[in-house]
C-alpha cells in the first residue's frame, strides 16, 4: 500500500490561480493576514510568494490614533500582545513600536 504525498509546495498546493488570486487581492490592497487565513498558508510563507513573483511590497505603518491608543494602553499596564490585538496590529509591530518609543525617550 502506497501512501500519497503530501505536497509542500506552494504551487503544487495550491495551484497557479489561487496564486494569481493571491497576488492580485494583495496588490488590491488585501492584508496578508487575511489572505495567509484564508489560504491555509503562514503568512511567512505568504510574504516569500509574493517576493517570488516579484510583488511590491506595501509598508505598514501605525496611524497617529493607533499609536495614541497603543500609549495609553501601555501606561494602563496592558501586555504588548493585548495592545496589538486592541489596535489591530501585529505582535511584531506593536514591539517595534515600542522599541522605537523607548529609544526616544532615552535620548
Amino acid at each position: 500500500m502506497r501512501l500519497s504525498r503530501q505536497r509542500y509546495r506552494l504551487v503544487d498546493r495550491l495551484g497557479p490561480d489561487a496564486l494569481d488570486q493571491i497576488v492580485a487581492r494583495y496588490e488590491a490592497g488585501e492584508p496578508t493576514t487575511t489572505l495567509s487565513t484564508e489560504f491555509g498558508i503562514a503568512k511567512s510563507s505568504l510574504l516569500r510568494l509574493l517576493k517570488e513573483r516579484g510583488v511590491s511590497m506595501r509598508q505598514q505603518s501605525l496611524t497617529e490614533d493607533q499609536a495614541l491608543r497603543m500609549k495609553q494602553l501601555r501606561r494602563q499596564g496592558n501586555a504588548i500582545r493585548a495592545i496589538a490585538v486592541e489596535v489591530g496590529c501585529s505582535y511584531g509591530t506593536a514591539q517595534a513600536f515600542f522599541k522605537m518609543e523607548s529609544n526616544l525617550t532615552s535620548r
